[in-house]
Formats: structure tokens, sequence, C-alpha cells
């Protein structure tokens, strides 16, 4: 029996490409901004070069050149979903109708998020909730790195497996809002399909395309 199977604690997921994660983090943000969900927070691939980084060295020396890797806005005034939900389980009245309404809205957002890019990494630590009650309540679902698996998650282990942790909350078990029905039913066409899928094969071109320039030059 392989040693992947008997130690599959110790080789991540077999379901997905190694060293990709910072390509999954900007694809769902592609997919996030394709299909008018905001609630991934803007990423994009860049090149940043810091001392801090780790290089290797020749010779006891080391070059500082750029790497290449995902970079996220920050959102500020947001906590772990852990903690909010904390709140809202020790006093309900935190969280008025209006806004029970507002966060099944933006809950199930990130339900299609997660189900169109595959992410079986969501948990309550990368579900980021802003609530001011009676002001604001936003969602933010940020540490995408283990979508796009290449095939499904349970596929690939006899031991694991890989249910979405969302289906136990409430809002993910209640009739789906209207709005948010309409929007996809609208939106997810053939068309559409054929645009997103181009345009992630198309940032990811333009990836490799840059990175093998970069090798040339160096």
């Amino acid at each position: 029996m392989p040693l992947r199977v008997l130690c599959f604690c110790c080789f991540g997921r077999a379901c997905l490409i190694p060293n990709n994660g910072y390509l999954s983090e900007t694809g769902a943000s592609i997919v996030d901004d394709m299909l008018q969900l905001h609630i991934v927070p803007k990423t994009r691939v860049v090149r940043i070069a810091s001392p801090s980084f780790f290089y290797s060295r020749c010779c006891g020396r080391y070059e500082i050149k750029p790497k290449e890797g995902s970079f996220q806005l920050f959102v500020k005034g947001y906590e772990s979903a852990q903690a909010v939900f904390s709140r809202w389980e020790y006093d309900p009245t935190l969280l008025s109708a209006e806004e029970e309404d507002r966060f099944k809205y933006l809950f199930q957002k990130m339900i299609v998020l997660d189900y169109i890019i595959r992410n079986t990494d969501r948990h309550m630590d990368n579900l980021l909730i802003r609530h001011v009650p009676g002001k604001v309540i936003e969602l933010a679902a940020i540490d995408n790195g283990l979508a796009f698996p290449v095939k499904h998650p349970e596929c690939v282990s006899r031991f694991r497996t890989f249910p979405f942790r969302w289906t136990e909350y409430r809002w993910a078990q209640q009739p789906w809002n209207q709005v948010l029905r309409d929007h996809l039913l609208s939106s997810i066409n053939p068309a559409f399909l054929h645009d997103l899928c181009h345009e992630l094969k198309n940032w990811d071109g333009i990836l490799i395309e840059e990175s093998a320039k970069e090798a040339k030059k160096a």
C-alpha cells in the first residue's frame, strides 16, 4: 500500500497540485468578482522581495529576488465567525430579524462560492464577520488556498471524508434567499461559464508566461 495512503496526514491533500495555493486564492477572487458575490477580499498574484523571506544560500550568501504569491486586501474590523457566533449564542438579541436575514443572504453567498470552487476547507477561522449591532453586518471568505482540487477530495482518500462544514449551520438549512436565487439563475448560463473558464485559464496563462520570462532573465 502506498505510503501516502498509510500516512495520509503527512502528505496533505493528493487532489491538490502542490505549491499552487496562491493561484487558488486568486482564482477564488476571480470567481467572486464574476459572480458579483462580493465576499472575497480582492486577491491577486504579486511578486515581492524582502529580507525576511527564505532564500537558499550559496557560499554563505543569498540574493534577494522577488517571490511570487497571492496578495489579499486586509479587511478591517472583522472577527472570526467563532467569536461572533459565540456572542450571538450567548445573547440572541444582538442579532435583529433584519440582520438575521442579511446574514443568511451573505452566508448563502459563501455556500455558492465554496461549492463552485470546491472548497471543503471552510471553517470558522477563515470565515470572517463584521457586526456592529444595528449598523452593519458583513462577511468575508478568506483563505481559499485549498480550493480547485483536480478531483473530488474523497476520491483520493480511503480514510478521510471532506464534507462542507457549513452544512451544520442553520443558514445553510433554511430556504434560499430569493434575491440570491434570482441573481444566480439569471447569471449562471453556458455563456457565463464559458467566460468564467476563459478568465481563469487566461489569468493562469499570463502567470505562466510571465514566470517563463523571469526565468530567462535570471
